[in-house]
């Protein structure tokens, strides 16, 4: 039976106005502290799969009808299972070389049509975002891709998440100093980059790519981005234009000159995301204990705290009944499912 361990109170929603450099001295209404959940629940385990012949599983995400994994040191950058977990095949061969990738990742994105399922990668070392089909990798074990934007010359950026709106709107992430938020309109090549909430201070902080380093996650419907910082305990949400609406801040708002790294600071690991609700996996204070998962709706209201196993990497089914996530050991992976119905 799931365990419910009552908060002392519902989640408590903290507005108020702030005066800071980065703001010039501007009043803000744009965040939202909270402390409390209206529930914490430990979820129930219903299986744990250690999946035959898979080594190096660094991350899993939904793909329409499959699951992409991500591997770690393996001749291959992905894996591809099935909806029920069991390996169907590894892709996307390491190298620099026709059909090869050299450093891609897999966010999340991907669409239906038909029987076809598709999903977005973006290979930072390259500079190409690419659309591929998936019942192609597995019909003929290749990895062509069908649409592809390039990010060199002229047009050169270097990204760190990327994600497809429309045939004029790419929105996604730098991988620079800041890692600011950008979007960028293929037909007209015109970039814009938006301004962090809080400011990164070059005077102040030695590494601030160590910090200002992101994870993103897309809604389906792509009328949001939510986005995390390592070693900051904030989320931020966008529009789909770029624009930020709002930052969730846990328990405080931490601004990046007053985080270190050398600190038992609580941040966030990952979000996922579905048409209703934005997951953030929080760091857990000591290694191998129990983690929790965060539940936002996309106005910032706080929703629950799932209590999972130790966990590096998760992603939630597309009805938001299941989650699935990863510890990732040097000797084994393993993926746990767990029971999410009737919770929300």
């Amino acid at each position: 039976m799931r365990t419910y361990i009552k908060s002392l109170s519902h989640a408590i929603l903290v507005f108020f106005f702030l005066l800071q450099s980065c703001g010039g001295g501007k009043q803000q209404n744009d965040y939202v502290v909270i402390d409390k959940f209206p529930v914490s629940v430990e979820l129930d385990t219903i299986r744990t799969i250690r999946p035959d012949g898979v080594v190096g599983l660094l991350s899993l995400a939904k793909a329409g009808d499959y699951f992409v994994g991500e591997l770690f040191k393996q001749n291959h950058c992905f894996q591809l299972f099935d909806s029920l977990l069991n390996p169907i095949a590894p892709f996307a061969r390491k190298g620099r070389g026709p059909e090869e990738y050299y450093a891609p990742t897999y966010m999340g994105q991907y669409e239906q049509t038909g029987n076809a399922n598709y999903i977005w990668i973006l290979d930072r070392a390259l500079s190409q975002f690419m659309k591929i089909n998936l019942n192609t990798v597995i019909e003929t074990q290749t990895v062509p891709y069908e649409t592809m934007y390039e990010f060199t010359g002229k047009d050169n950026m270097h990204l760190r998440s990327l994600f497809y709106i429309n045939d004029k709107l790419l929105l996604g992430t730098l991988d620079d100093q800041e890692c600011k938020v950008v979007s960028y309109n293929p037909t007209d090549k015109k970039k814009t980059e938006y301004a962090n909430f809080m400011e990164f201070p070059y005077n102040q902080i030695d590494d601030i790519h160590g910090l200002s380093q992101n994870m993103c996650a897309l809604k389906p419907d792509k009328s949001r981005m939510a986005s995390v910082f390592f070693y900051l305990p904030q989320i931020d949400l966008y529009d789909s234009t770029g624009t930020r609406y709002l930052s969730i801040f846990h328990e405080q708002m931490l601004p990046p000159k007053k985080a270190d790294q050398s600190l038992d600071t609580e941040f966030y690991l990952q979000v996922c995301a579905t048409d209703k609700y934005v997951y953030a996996l929080m760091q857990a204070k000591q290694e191998r204990e129990k983690c929790r998962v965060q539940v936002y709706d996309w106005n910032g209201a706080p929703k629950a705290e799932l209590i999972i196993n130790p966990a590096s990497n998760f992603c939630v089914s597309n009805d938001g009944n299941y989650l699935y996530a990863i510890y990732f050991d040097t000797e084994k992976e393993t993926i746990t499912q767990y029971d999410m119905r009737n919770i929300l």
